[in-house]
């Protein structure tokens, strides 16, 4: 859907009535603007709330907030480990980098097994 709007004076522009319509936008709305490949970009948002911190507002971002829900859900669906120790927990990480980078081969040279899923 194409349509031409006029800068105004102080760089206001109208956003016809047919898009304020379709996504449901109204006097007072925040917009994020970005500038991507010569494009002005308008994407409608709701601004951080006034009582939160600034070194804190990067958890309330949309992109941190997408990674918490698939932390959450990894967690509830099972995708998880827990270790009892320090030792186990990179003994882990070591055995997953060795099969990472060697489809297992270095791995089983070395006698490290799978470790138990939580």
């Amino acid at each position: 859907m194409k349509t031409l709007t006029k800068m105004r004076e102080k760089g206001q522009l109208t956003l016809p009535s047919l898009f304020r319509k379709a996504l449901g936008l109204k006097a007072g709305d925040y917009f994020e603007v970005n500038f991507q490949d010569n494009v002005i970009v308008l994407k409608p948002c709701k601004p951080m709330p006034k009582d939160i911190p600034a070194d804190e507002a990067w958890y309330w971002t949309e992109e941190w907030q997408e990674k918490e829900h698939r932390a959450r859900r990894d967690i509830h669906e099972g995708r998880v480990k827990s270790f009892d120790n320090i030792d186990d927990f990179i003994k882990d990480l070591r055995t997953g980098l060795l099969r990472k980078h060697s489809g297992g081969a270095v791995a089983r040279e070395h006698g490290i097994r799978n470790t138990k899923h939580v």
